[in-house]
């Protein structure tokens, strides 16, 4: 199941086409940051330096203080019965905790949907069962399918807060179901690896053994080369853990160490705020822009880098045809990741992700080029 990567390589493929023909395209889906934000963190991002590039650094070797302050500050409370086991990314955290499902027996697997593309094709390497489920959508509210998944009696729920793409946390109502999955000692793993402090599913929900996360802080505010990932798991499962992350991602490279300690700084809070500062200007400047839409438009977000955008006048059959994408990125100079790569469900038609970082004049003027193709081909 590795049609995600195949299809962006396609993508970037007409990317190249179009450029090699004289024009610039611009991809509003793009992972990394603009200039404009980055210039902006720059000015304020204090990393303490650490020159000790010779020994190796091994999670269970990090000194407890600085796991502890790690644990409080994604729990935002102290709790003696949560460990942190730091990795260098969110991608190994998913590796290793594959792993632990299928060293436990855990094998009937259902992922909602959307997530992140590695989910899946992992858990299968690993010889695991899975099963996709969507989330539904209704107005801006993403909802579990709860007694589909209880009557199907899987060992393990996987999910991801908030919605992969889309900056939209679930509510109360959600949580609740979730809380009952848990009570009825099923597993939940929930990649919270986008999931802004203190909007984390953890911290609602109970203190369960069943219950398994994964954090990544620094991704969240896009310094995507200077990052770790953390899963918080029950002490029990810490040895494991322990033991099976050197065979499976080794030790940490400087850089996560130095992320960590950047974490549990103040400075990190102060990033995190400007982060979000940026990333609200920008979003109010695209719901500007689609309200001249006349409603016809809608998009999923509460916060944070990323936003959905949902065209349902394009059929999702259309939307996954090559040919679709291709005809866009030709007529309009912008690229994109159509929802269908990650896994949105059939039902909402077209739907693409929107960096909120990028460069903003850049970035609303493109948004408007695709919204006019769409408005103009598919009325």
């Amino acid at each position: 199941m590795l049609y995600h990567l195949e299809d962006i390589e396609k993508i970037r493929e007409v990317e190249k086409e179009v450029s090699n023909n004289g024009y610039k395209v611009f991809d509003i889906s793009h992972w990394d940051s603009g200039k404009d934000y980055n210039k902006l963190l720059l000015s304020s991002l204090e990393i303490q330096p650490y020159y000790e590039p010779f020994k190796y650094i091994y999670n269970y070797e990090i000194s407890p203080q600085i796991h502890s302050l790690v644990e409080n500050k994604l729990l935002q409370e102290a709790n003696t019965e949560i460990c942190s086991i730091l990795i260098p990314s969110s991608t190994l955290s998913i590796v290793n905790i594959a792993n632990f499902l299928q060293k436990h027996k855990l094998n009937k697997i259902c992922l909602l949907q959307p997530s992140y593309f590695t989910v899946e094709p992992c858990l299968n390497a690993f010889g695991l069962h899975v099963e996709t489920r969507s989330l539904e959508l209704s107005g801006n509210k993403f909802i579990i399918p709860l007694e589909d998944i209880l009557s199907n009696n899987y060992d393990v729920i996987w999910i991801t807060s908030p919605v992969f793409c889309t900056g939209t946390y679930f509510d109360e109502t959600e949580i609740t179901k979730l809380q009952l999955i848990l009570d009825n000692q099923r597993f939940i793993i929930c990649d919270e690896s986008l999931s802004i402090l203190g909007y984390s599913l953890r911290k609602k929900l109970s203190n369960s053994k069943f219950l398994i996360t994964i954090h990544s802080p620094h991704k969240v505010i896009s310094t995507n080369s200077i990052k770790f990932s953390c899963i918080l798991c029950n002490n029990d499962y810490k040895d494991f853990f322990d033991q099976w992350i050197d065979l499976f991602c080794g030790g940490l490279p400087l850089s996560s160490y130095i992320a960590a300690n950047h974490f549990i700084s103040e400075n990190y809070d102060n990033c995190l705020k400007m982060h979000l500062d940026y990333t609200d200007s920008i979003k109010q400047s695209i719901v500007t822009l689609l309200n001249k839409y006349d409603g016809q438009i809608s998009f999923s977000h509460n916060i944070g880098q990323y936003m959905s955008i949902f065209y349902p006048m394009v059929p999702f059959k259309e939307s996954i045809r090559f040919n679709f994408i291709k005809r866009l990125i030709t007529c309009t100079h912008v690229s994109l990741l159509p929802g269908y790569l990650e896994g949105f469900y059939q039902e909402l038609g077209f739907c693409f992700r929107v960096n909120l970082t990028l460069d903003k004049t850049l970035l609303i003027t493109s948004i408007n080029k695709v919204l006019q193709y769409l408005k103009n081909n598919y009325p």
